[in-house]
Order: C-alpha cells, then sequence, then structure tokens
C-alpha cells in the first residue's frame, strides 16, 4: 500500500491515498481519523491508473492545491478556491511538464545468494514535490526521487534545471545502483522523498527512504551553498531515524499528525495492510515547543500568551495560524491591536476560531484557517499593517456623525461635525438639520438669535436681516421685499421717497430717474423718454426734438438728414442724396456704375454710358482672350488625311484659320493620328501646309513618308508664336486682332470704375477660355467620332454587357459581322489598309472597356485561322474571307467564325497577346493549337506580301506541324478576293502572278517589326527539320497544287463550254452550208 498525507488544513485533518487509488480525507478527531466524503470529486487524474500525489499551497492564498503524477505522463493541477478543489484547467503552470514513467536498470539477487541473475526495467512514476529550495519566497519543484528539478522563476513559469547542476542528481544516480526487485513489483513501490525542516534553520531539508541492501531512512541537510550533505545518523527535529523497526518500511509520510509540535511518521509494511504511526511520548527542553513556551514536566508545555496544545502548536482566540512555507510547522499570530484594544475596538478580527464559524460547510469548517485581519464595523474605517493585515487604525465616521463605542451615530438637529469630530451645537446666526456635517448661515432674510437652533425666521417687507441676527429698515430710493437679505435700489426710471418702502414707483413719460432716485427729472431738448425711463435718449440720426420734456422725435423727410441729439433738420449738399430718415447725406458714387442724383435729391441714378463701355469691353477682351488662346494653342482637328501622289489632303474638323497668304504657310507637325512614323515626330515640324479651301488643307512634307498616311483622327499643331502669323480671321492673322482686341478693350474699360474694370476684365477671360474650349469640343466631334457612336448605339444591342474571355480560340469573329462592319465603315474605310482600321476604328471602339473589339460585338469560337498582311486593303482583305465561307459553308458562309489578329487581339493588351515574349503563350498559338480550328486560312494579294512578315511565317510554321499532326487538318488555304487558290476558283491572272513570286521568293527575308520577334521565329523555323528550306518547299507546293487543281478546274470548264459549242454548231450545220473550222491551240497545254 502507497501512502501519501498531508496536514490539508493546517490543523488536525489528514489526507491519503488509498490503497484502490483514490484520494481521501480524514479529519482528526478526538484523536482518531474520521472519514470526509466528497471532497476529491473534481479531482478525475486518480482513475487514470497509478498515480503520486501531493498536496501544497502552490499559489500561496493559504489554501491547500492538489498536484499528481499520474499513469498518462502528465502532471494534473487542481487549485483549492473557498474549501473546494476545482476542476483541472487546460493550461496551468505544470502543464509542459511530462512525468512519464522512467524505466531503469536494477539488480536482481538469487535468493539462495549464488550468483547475480540479470537486470530487468521497473516503471516508476515520479513523487512531485514542492519546496522553496532557493528561499526566494515562491515554490519550486522538485520529482523525486528522479531528482529533477524545476525553479519558479516567475509567478507561473517553471524552468527546469540541466541534470549535471540539479541538487538532487547525485542521490537519484544512488538510487539507481541499489534498487531491489520486489517478489511481486508494482507501480506503487517507490523510493520516498520528504522535505522538512529537520534543524530549524529556516530551510528545507531531506528525508528519504534510502534503498540499500536493507531499507533505511536518511535525513539530507540542506547546507548554504544549494548542496545536500546525507547521513543516516543526523535527527529531525530532535527524532533519531535509525531504528530498525523504522528503517524497514516500504513507505512512509511525515508531520504533525496530532498538532503537537512533534513530527509524526506513518509508515507502511509489506507485510501489513495497516498502516504504523510513529511518534514521541515525551517533550524535551528547548526542542519541542517551539520556542512558544517552555517544558517543565510530563509531555506538556506551559505556553506564552497566544498558544495552546500540549506543544504550543494551537493558536488562542485572538490568534491565528501563520504560514511559513512547505515542510515547516505552523506558528500563531496575535490579531492587530491599537490603543490596547483589538481591532482599535473597530470591528473583529478573523482568527483561526471566527474562520471556521464563517465555513460554509463542514470541509471548509476543516479547512479553514484565520488570516488575522480585521473586518470593520463600519465602511470608513480601514488601515493595513507591514504584514498586509486589515487594522481599522485608520479613517473616521463621516461628516454629519460621531465615533461612538466602535460605530458612527448622527449629529441631533443644531449641532454639527467634520472631520472625525464630536457633535458640537450651532452658533447665533446658523443652524442645522440632523446629521449636519456643518452649520449653515441662515438663508437671505432670516435670522436665529439663539445657538442650536435647527431653524431661522423670515424678516418682513421693507426690513432685511443684518448678520443674521435680526432685522433692519430700508433707507430712501431703497426697498426690500419679505424674507430679503438686502435692501434693493430703485430701478432706473422709478422712485422710492419714503424709507421701509417695498415698491417703487415709475417716472412718467418726458421725464426720467437714475438708479436709487427719490425724484423724476424733466428730458432736454433734442431728447426723449417713455415711461419708466432711466434716462432721456437722444434723438435717432434722421429725426429731432425742439421742445424740453418730449416724449417722442420727429422724422427728417427725404433730400434732409439730422444728426443723433438734433433740435431740427438741414438740406442735403448738392450731388448728395439722403432717404427719409436720414442722418446723413450720400455722395453718388457706385461701386461698379457711375451715377447721379435726382431733381429732389431724392436717389441715385445710373450712368447709362457706362452700360455701352461694359458691353464693348468685355466683348473686345474676350475676342482678345479668344486670339491669344488660338495662338498659344496652335491646334486644328483633323476629320481625314489621305494622299494624293507625293502630297497629302488634310480636311480639318470645321474651320482651319489659316490664312491664304503664301506668307503666311507654317510648317507644322501632326500628333495622335494613330500613324507610329508621324506621331514620333511631333516635336519637329515636318510638314508644310497650304490653305486650299475653308475646312482643306494640303500637305507636304519635307522628305519622303515611306508608310501610308491615311488617318481620321489626330490634330495638326503650329508652334508657338508661328500661329499668331499663320492663323486669322478674315484674312488677317491672330497677331493684329489680339492688338486691335486689346486697344478697343483697353479704350473703353478705362471709363469704367475700377471695381467694374477688374470684373469685367475676369468675366472677359472665362467667357474667352469657355467660348475657346466650347469650339475645340465640337473640333472633335469629327465624322469618324460621330460614326463611333451610331456603332455603339447599333452594336450594343447585340451584347450589352461586353464581358473579357479567354485569349486564343473563344475570339473569333464571323464573316458575317466582318462584312457588316466594312459595310459600317465603308465611307471611310475605302482602300485603306488594316493599319488604318486598327488605329483609327478598332482601338477608339474598344477604348471604353479596353477590351478586344470580338469581345466587344460577341465573340465567337473560331473555325479558321487567318494570316494576313496588315499592308493588304481591307476591302480585298473581307473579299477574301468572304469568298473563303462561301466556298467551305455555302449560304452559311456568314456563321463561319474566324480569327483574326486585328479584332480577336486585345490591342491595348499587345505584350500580353504575344506571349511576353513566350511564343508558346502568344494568342497566335493557342488560336492555331485549338482542337476547333479547321486550317489555315492566308490571305494573299499578287505580291505575296503576307509571306514577307515574320508572323506570318510563325503562323505558316505552325500550319505545317499541325497538318503533320493532325490529318484532319485542312492545311494552309491560299485565299484571295476572286476565291481560295485550291480550289480553283480564283482568277487566272492574280494565281499566275503569285506562283511566279512564290517561285523567286525566299522566306529567310520575311520581316518583322520587332527584331527580338524575328530572331525567336527564325529560330524555331531552323530548328524544325529542313529549315527554311523545307517551309519554302511547303509553301511552293502548296501554291503548285493549287495550279494544278486550276489547270484541271479550267480544263473541265473548257471542255464543258466545247461541247456546248459543238452541240449548237451541229444544230445549225442541219440547216445551213458547212463552214471549215480550223482547230484552235489548246490554252492550257499550247498544243495545235
Amino acid at each position: 500500500m502507497l501512502l501519501a498525507a498531508n496536514d490539508c488544513n493546517g490543523m488536525s485533518s489528514n489526507c491519503k491515498q488509498s490503497a484502490q487509488r483514490s484520494l481521501q480525507m480524514y479529519e482528526m478527531h478526538d484523536g482518531r481519523a474520521r472519514l470526509v466524503k466528497g471532497v476529491f470529486e473534481n479531482v478525475t487524474a486518480t482513475q487514470l491508473g497509478p498515480y503520486r500525489v501531493l498536496l501544497t499551497d502552490w499559489d500561496m492564498d493559504g489554501d491547500e492545491d492538489i498536484l499528481i503524477a499520474a499513469a498518462d505522463g502528465r502532471l494534473h493541477y487542481h487549485e483549492m478556491v473557498e474549501g473546494s478543489w476545482y476542476a483541472e484547467k487546460a493550461i496551468h503552470p505544470f502543464s509542459h511538464i511530462n512525468v512519464n514513467k522512467s524505466k531503469e536498470p536494477i539488480l536482481l539477487l538469487d535468493w539462495d545468494n549464488s550468483a547475480f541473475q540479470r537486470y530487468a526495467d521497473v516503471g516508476v512514476i515520479s513523487q512531485p514535490l514542492a519546496v522553496d529550495w532557493d528561499n526566494d519566497g515562491d515554490m519550486d519543484l522538485v520529482l523525486g526521487p528522479s531528482g529533477r528539478f524545476f525553479e519558479q522563476r516567475d509567478p507561473g513559469v517553471l524552468v527546469e534545471w540541466p541534470s549535471e547542476t540539479s541538487p538532487f542528481s547525485n542521490l537519484s544516480a544512488a538510487d539507481r545502483m541499489w534498487r531491489w526487485a520486489l517478489p511481486e513489483p508494482q507501480d506503487e513501490a517507490d523510493r520516498v522523498w520528504r522535505f522538512i525542516d529537520c534543524d530549524n534553520d529556516g530551510d528545507a531539508d531531506l528525508v528519504r527512504l534510502k534503498e540499500d541492501w536493507t531499507p533505511k531512512l536518511e535525513v539530507c541537510e540542506h547546507r548554504s551553498d544549494q548542496t545536500l550533505l546525507c547521513n543516516d545518523t543526523l535527527p529531525c527535529a530532535g527524532f533519531s531515524l535509525v531504528a530498525e523497526e523504522i528503517a524497514q518500511m516500504y513507505s512512509l509520510d511525515l508531520w504533525d499528525m496530532d498538532g503537537s509540535g512533534d513530527v509524526d511518521i506513518l509508515a507502511s509494511y509489506m507485510q501489513s495492510d495497516n498502516p504504523v504511526r510513529w511518534t514521541r511520548a515525551f517533550c524535551y527542553p528547548n526542542d519541542v515547543c517551539n520556542g512558544r513556551g517552555q517544558c517543565l514536566s510530563g509531555p506538556e508545555c506551559e505556553c506564552i500568551r497566544g498558544h495552546e496544545l500540549h506543544d504550543c502548536s494551537g493558536c488562542e482566540p485572538g490568534y491565528y495560524t501563520r504560514w511559513e512555507g512547505a515542510g515547516t510547522l505552523h506558528s500563531c499570530e496575535r490579531c492587530p491591536l491599537s490603543d490596547g484594544k483589538m481591532c482599535k475596538g473597530r470591528g473583529s478580527c478573523l482568527d483561526d476560531a471566527a474562520a471556521k464559524k464563517v465555513a460554509e460547510s463542514s470541509t471548509l469548517s476543516i479547512l479553514r484557517r484565520g488570516n488575522g485581519s480585521c473586518a470593520c464595523a463600519e465602511e470608513h474605517f480601514y488601515g493595513t499593517d507591514s504584514s498586509g493585515r486589515s487594522t481599522c487604525t485608520a479613517g473616521w465616521c463621516p461628516d454629519g456623525s460621531e465615533e461612538y463605542e466602535g460605530r458612527c451615530r448622527p449629529c441631533l438637529p443644531g449641532f454639527a461635525s467634520s472631520g472625525g469630530t464630536s457633535c458640537a451645537k450651532c452658533p447665533v446666526g446658523r443652524f442645522s438639520g440632523g446629521a449636519s456635517s456643518q452649520c449653515s448661515e441662515c438663508p437671505a432674510g432670516e435670522v436665529s438669535s439663539e445657538p442650536g437652533a435647527s431653524a431661522c425666521a423670515t424678516c418682513s417687507a421693507g426690513t432685511v436681516a443684518t448678520y443674521g441676527q435680526f432685522c433692519s429698515s430700508c433707507p430712501v430710493g431703497l426697498i426690500s421685499q419679505r424674507g430679503s437679505t438686502q435692501c434693493e435700489t430703485c430701478e432706473a426710471g422709478t422712485h422710492a421717497a419714503d424709507p421701509g418702502s417695498s415698491v417703487c414707483l415709475q417716472c412718467p413719460a418726458g421725464r426720467f430717474a437714475v438708479s436709487g432716485a427719490a425724484q423724476c427729472r424733466e428730458c432736454p431738448s433734442g431728447a426723449f423718454s417713455n415711461v419708466s425711463s432711466q434716462s432721456c435718449t437722444s434723438c435717432g440720426a434722421g429725426r429731432f426734438a425742439q421742445l424740453p420734456g418730449s416724449q417722442f422725435c420727429s422724422v427728417c423727410t427725404s433730400g434732409k438728414f439730422a444728426a443723433e441729439g438734433s433740435q431740427r433738420c438741414q438740406n442735403c449738399p448738392a450731388g448728395e442724396v439722403s432717404g427719409f430718415e436720414s442722418d446723413s447725406c450720400e455722395a453718388c458714387d457706385g461701386l461698379f456704375f457711375h451715377m447721379t442724383t435726382d431733381a429732389g435729391q431724392h436717389h441715385c441714378q445710373l450712368d447709362l454710358m457706362d452700360i455701352m463701355f461694359v458691353v464693348v469691353s468685355c466683348l473686345s477682351f474676350v475676342g482678345f482672350f479668344i486670339s491669344i488662346l488660338a495662338g498659344c494653342h496652335g491646334r486644328i482637328r483633323i476629320a481625314d488625311l489621305s494622299s494624293q501622289g507625293s502630297d497629302f489632303v488634310l480636311t480639318t474638323s470645321g474651320l482651319h484659320r489659316i490664312l491664304p497668304w503664301k506668307w503666311a504657310s507654317p510648317w507644322v507637325s501632326l500628333a495622335g493620328t494613330g500613324v507610329p512614323m508621324v506621331d514620333a515626330k511631333r516635336s519637329t515640324p515636318s510638314f508644310r501646309v497650304q490653305a486650299m479651301g475653308n475646312e482643306q488643307l494640303l500637305l507636304m512634307p519635307s522628305s519622303a513618308i515611306k508608310c501610308p498616311l491615311d488617318t481620321s483622327m489626330g490634330y495638326v499643331r503650329i508652334s508657338f508664336p508661328r500661329a499668331f502669323v499663320s492663323l486669322g480671321f478674315f484674312r488677317c492673322p491672330l497677331l493684329l486682332w489680339s492688338f486691335i482686341f486689346f486697344l478697343a478693350g483697353g479704350a473703353c474699360v478705362s471709363r469704367l470704375t475700377l471695381p467694374m474694370a477688374i470684373v469685367v476684365s475676369l468675366l472677359s477671360a472665362f467667357l474667352g477660355c469657355v467660348c475657346y474650349g466650347i469650339s475645340w469640343m465640337r473640333g472633335q466631334r469629327t465624322p469618324m467620332v460621330k460614326r463611333h457612336r451610331q456603332f455603339h448605339h447599333a452594336w450594343s444591342t447585340s451584347n450589352p454587357k461586353p464581358k473579357r474571355c479567354e485569349r486564343g480560340a473563344p475570339r473569333a469573329i464571323t464573316a458575317g459581322k466582318l462584312r457588316d462592319f466594312l459595310d459600317f465603315f465603308r465611307e471611310f474605310i475605302r482602300e485603306r489598309s488594316m493599319y488604318y482600321v486598327c488605329s483609327n476604328i478598332v482601338m477608339p471602339l474598344t477604348k471604353p472597356v479596353k477590351l478586344s473589339f470580338a469581345e466587344l460585338i460577341g465573340p465567337n469560337e473560331l473555325n479558321w485561322f487567318v494570316s494576313h498582311y496588315w499592308g493588304t486593303p481591307v476591302q480585298h482583305f473581307v473579299a477574301a474571307v468572304c469568298k473563303h465561307g462561301f466556298a467551305h459553308a455555302g449560304d452559311a458562309w456568314r456563321d463561319s467564325a474566324y480569327w483574326i489578329c486585328t479584332f480577336s487581339n486585345n490591342q491595348w493588351e499587345v505584350p500580353l497577346e504575344l506571349g511576353n515574349g513566350r511564343w508558346q503563350e502568344s494568342s497566335f498559338y493557342l488560336a492555331l493549337r485549338s482542337p476547333n480550328c479547321l486550317g489555315t486560312a492566308m490571305i494573299l494579294d499578287e505580291e505575296a506580301l503576307p509571306l514577307q512578315r515574320i508572323w506570318c511565317l510563325f503562323e505558316v510554321y505552325q500550319t505545317i506541324l499541325l497538318s503533320a499532326q493532325n490529318a484532319g487538318f485542312a492545311g494552309l488555304l491560299l485565299c484571295t478576293s476572286t476565291g481560295v487558290l485550291q480550289q480553283g476558283q480564283a482568277g487566272t491572272d492574280i494565281a499566275m502572278a503569285v506562283a511566279k513570286r512564290l517561285a523567286a521568293l525566299d522566306l529567310r527575308n520575311a520581316q518583322a517589326s520587332d527584331e527580338g520577334d524575328r530572331l525567336m521565329i527564325h529560330g524555331l523555323i531552323e530548328a524544325m527539320p529542313g529549315g527554311f528550306d523545307a517551309m519554302n518547299q511547303f509553301v511552293r507546293e502548296s501554291i503548285r497544287n493549287a495550279l494544278v487543281t486550276m489547270h484541271q478546274q479550267f480544263e473541265h470548264d473548257f471542255s464543258s463550254l466545247v461541247q456546248e459549242l459543238t452541240a449548237s454548231h451541229s444544230a445549225s450545220a442541219s440547216s445551213s452550208v458547212s463552214v471549215e473550222v480550223t482547230a484552235l491551240p489548246t490554252l492550257l497545254l499550247g498544243e495545235l
């Protein structure tokens, strides 16, 4: 049986672990242990198997807590709160410590001592022990007898010492050398360690059941250098532990079981199921009475005051148990005293006896002990001593009461107290009610003539209270009401002639009185007064009063004025006017306009000439600012630009205002045209313009233009200050107009007032900017911009909410939509190329959504991939696509979907569409590699220009690969505006021209806008089998096959025509003379 016991409440109850592995508590009552049930109902770790238990006040709150080392290898911690052990929390100071059973080698002996037999492993559960080892005031943890030591450095923070520095590691190693194998080894078999202050030096010593050839108890003294000195002859609290009967025990516990102050031993033996108690029979001088009494005779001590029991370990009433740490005996401390009284007579002390009386349960009564604090009788009493005990020595009764027999009682009416003083009687002139903190002065108009008054008497009307003791009459000019504290002066406009008056009389109109007056006085001339006036009021501006004692003032008419306090009105001087009731005359000086007076000098009139000057100056300055803005801006909006030979004709959006004089023809630059080579030189004038009409200009480039210059957007820029000479109105340059407008406006504005001149100037500047801005914005509404708006309005119904889709195959456009697009913009496209369409139509249309054109109008999944050259006329391109669609889909040609880079790529994200340098991620590659792609349609003209562009070769390269990988792939179809060459539907002339061009064409010479693209695609073609030679052969083979097909189709058509002619000839020969016909040579074979 394994015993674990402790002093659970510091007095007389003991806790143990039963043989059934459940914790039980026994209360010592009349020398016998009595079982207390239900105490450990929240402690469940004991059901996991063998365990070791520790009861200690770990959190230093005066209550015993439980720490269990269980079979699951964890430490379980239960805190006692208000006499009950709470259930274990998920996180506590020991949750990180692993106490798994340790398997240790032990030595087995042959019982007949013949020889050593073998080694074996026996599981041992560590024993948790709490001790303030480093004497820092908090508990540390020792796991014995394994020797692991955990120092508590901060509250709730345990840090394990390394084994080589642990003060217990040597003891653990020595124990492992002598581990006996029991006949029936069990987990409960252990090596017992207990901490107790054996030598009464203030620190904890170790008592252990040492394993040797025979078990024995050994005391290990805790030395000042934190090491242990072990010797089995050392006594513990005067108790010798070397007796043979004591040593031959299996397990033990040490504590003061009977509260005698002696160390008792509760031991268990292998041969017995019952524990055995070892105790001392008598006390001995200077060792057992704990310094709290004398051992004169017999086993009992004669205790000093405050202590009781036979060894002076109990506490008398008025004393409480002071806990001094694990492993030490208890001592008694007296409750706080002051003025010879416990708690200063202001409350009761929570001693041990009082603590047990207030316990809510019998279990809590067993565990409860006092803390020496005073429970004050009044909440106003407080105070603590150096030990943190409440003493009730500080504080005093609140104001309005006094301390009487340790409690506070309120003061009687007529008495008051404050600051803890006794209640005192109120003096004359003051009073108080019950429980008053001070005597109050009698309220206004009340008096008290005797001390100790609880109320004051009120003075009558016409009298006032003096010093709160008697009432006095008010003098003349003053009055008072009943209960007044002082006489009040009569207000201005009233008077009181008799002493002791209670009412002031009003002064009549035309008279006045100052404050506190006994009589009213008459007002002088130029002033008046109403009833109850405190003074005479001077007649206001524009009014007058001729006689003294006037009750009102008369009003001055228009054209006259009067200052304040006047006796009569005066006429206004010439050039000035005044209104009704005026205090002065005003000159006719307008802020913005010049003014004159009327005949009666009643009003000022506007000078009509100022209005004319305002209008003229405003119009002149508006013209001036428009001229300045036009000259500084120097921009003319382009409506259309096309070539005529080496020159170009530019149509402007509105009047261009360039003067027709030859000397006025300026050098200009173009910007925003969508033509990169032209826009790149916008800062350098490169064209000379000449007016051809009000809305047309002739552009003469300074050098040859190598690219098509077709655009319907952008603007012409004339550099500053050239625009002031080249631009103008009515054949007069802007410079001259600016000068004329400025002179005219300046001449008129000089006749205006300065504020109006500033207003006219600012207003003119604003209007000039607004007018020029409106003119410029109207110029931006070009025919192309209007057609863009019409397109959005007409086509938005088919795809009202354009959405982004994946790049590649999903962005195709049908042949029908392509044809409709051409018809919608035909008047602008004319014979222009895809460069024009992209920059002037596709990009402006897709700018609001930043999507591809196919996504804007509604994308389709592709059927055919289109390879073409952007320089090909768009009408030729669309015709070729439609011919191809009709050849392969017949009447359903409008539904054939084509992937065309101009319409399928997002022109706002060109680098992304090109794969950002990775051709495998380009939209071209994704579209061609789509499983829905039936073939590649290459749009050709007589020059075979697509095969001279590097990205077209990339598409041909991918077509070759797909043709080899997919038997169903149609390959490369050569399309023209007259039909598909492979189907023999194209014109013979264009087919022969393409064939001649391809026969001499080397695809190595293909060009690219970006040198990096050219090198990348060259590398791909060179890497394929045969390289460029194979690609040249593939293209030539394609055109050869197309020519053979055309030849066969032509022969078939030719034969059909000959047969029709022969049949027609035979029919006519039967009715007429036969005519000899010479055979014609065959056109294709050249045979006769």
